[in-house]
């Protein structure tokens, strides 16, 4: 009897590598302090807190992968947490930006993917307050708030200013934000500044760094920060400025892109031989 031979095919699954920029939301800004930037982690060009880039992900054929965007802090809240999760996937997570501090005994400040800028202790006090802490590589510390006046916010790139003067009635500016060119790759855009702290001093405006909100005083207004770069809101007194919303990008090569994907919104373009999906809400993609 001749043998019977089964032969037996299996799934080639294609794997390719993949460009990533995750930003989380941004700070709210407190009622005194800035906010601080969302945690900002990319492939493509410098990470936050001046780290190097971090290594490209590996997408397999077939494999879904999940996006989480980070929505906005408010008033003295954090930001969300955006990520990348699926299998193989071991990227951790971009920690929603820090709160501002109001007043308080002693007045807290949040950490946070860049920490939240200092509060006060009083009107009456003098003491020094720090800002929250940054986590590592994804950005940097706020800016102490002393007197009548609140940090800056860290940014993905440099820490928060604290407050400034004699005595100190000027809020501290945001801490600046990190480029990328991940989108077109020459357009430099920047993401995860902190915002600016609250001014005791009438009709000053501490700035936020670029997408950071800038600060209020009792007789200016200060302002929100940009959506989709995950800035952090600025200070303000009593409510505090909202943060801005992060985001998520993939830059994939078109001759591996599947052209699956979910998310309600979800824009996609084409820069040299890679196909760009940039996340402005959660959603997948599937490789």
């Amino acid at each position: 009897m001749g043998l019977n031979h089964r032969f037996f095919q299996t799934a080639i699954i294609a794997d390719y590598s993949v460009h990533f920029l995750v930003v989380a939301g941004g700070g709210g800004g407190g009622p005194v302090g800035g906010g601080g930037g969302g945690g900002f982690q990319t492939s493509y060009g410098t990470s936050g807190a001046g780290s190097t880039a971090l290594p490209v992900l590996t997408f397999s054929s077939g494999v879904t992968y999940t996006i989480t965007v980070g929505g906005k802090g408010t008033s003295g809240n954090n930001g969300g947490v955006s990520s990348i999760t699926g299998t193989g996937i071991t990227l951790g997570n971009s920690i929603g930006g820090g709160a501002g501090a109001g007043e308080g005994n002693p007045p807290v400040s949040s950490n946070g993917g860049s920490g939240g800028g200092g509060g006060m202790y009083s009107t009456s006090s003098t003491t020094e307050t720090a800002g929250g802490l940054g986590t590592a590589l994804q950005g940097m510390n706020g800016g102490a708030g002393a007197r009548l006046a609140g940090g800056g916010g860290g940014g993905s790139s440099s820490v928060g200013n604290p407050s400034g003067g004699t005595p100190r009635y000027y809020g501290g500016s945001g801490g600046g934000a990190q480029g990328s060119t991940i989108l077109d790759g020459s357009t430099t855009l920047y993401y995860a500044a902190g915002g600016g702290g609250f001014s005791w001093q009438d009709g000053y405006n501490a700035a936020g760094g670029s997408g950071g909100g800038n600060g209020g005083s009792f007789t200016t207004s200060g302002s929100t920060a940009t959506d989709y770069t995950g800035g952090g809101g600025g200070g303000n007194w009593t409510v505090g400025y909202v943060g801005g919303d992060g985001t998520v990008i993939l830059r994939i090569p078109t001759a591996s892109y599947s052209g699956t994907y979910t998310g309600s919104s979800v824009v996609v373009t084409t820069s040299g031989t890679d196909t760009i999906l940039h996340f402005k809400s959660s959603g997948s993609y599937t490789g």
